[in-house]
């Protein structure tokens, strides 16, 4: 899990064609994937406006903020999975969710599967 979270902090240093901002605002949300992430918080570590910074990040990368958290997210979320046995209500907790059930639907969203699927299957 450490490594994978050392390779993916390591890539988005290296992203080329993004601001320092928007970089600062990827690292934000890396080095905080454990605490609930808001536009708000993001916006008071590099001290531009929500509204800014939600767009620049848009721009820049594509994907707006809020996309971009779930999805860090749903990668912690699958690193936790492949490496500990732990229910979904646990890991909903531990990923600051705002409950159990939304967690899983997001998951599912994103993967295609459960996270209960994607625990007994072992892989990426």
């Amino acid at each position: 899990m450490y490594q994978s979270y050392i390779s993916r902090v390591r890539k988005m240093k290296e992203a080329s064609g993004l601001s320092a901002m928007v970089r600062s605002c990827m690292e934000y949300i890396s080095t905080h994937i454990f605490d609930k992430i808001s536009l708000e918080s993001i916006a008071d570590d590099p001290g531009y406006s929500g509204t800014y910074i939600s767009r620049r990040f848009k721009e820049e990368t594509g994907t707006a903020p809020a996309e971009y958290i779930a999805g860090e997210k749903i990668q912690a979320a699958k690193d936790i999975l492949r490496s500990e046995n732990i229910t979904i209500s646990q890991l909903s907790d531990r990923l600051n969710d705002s409950s159990p059930d939304y967690f899983s639907a997001l998951f599912k969203k994103i993967t295609g599967i459960t996270p209960q699927e994607y625990q007994n299957q072992g892989t990426d």
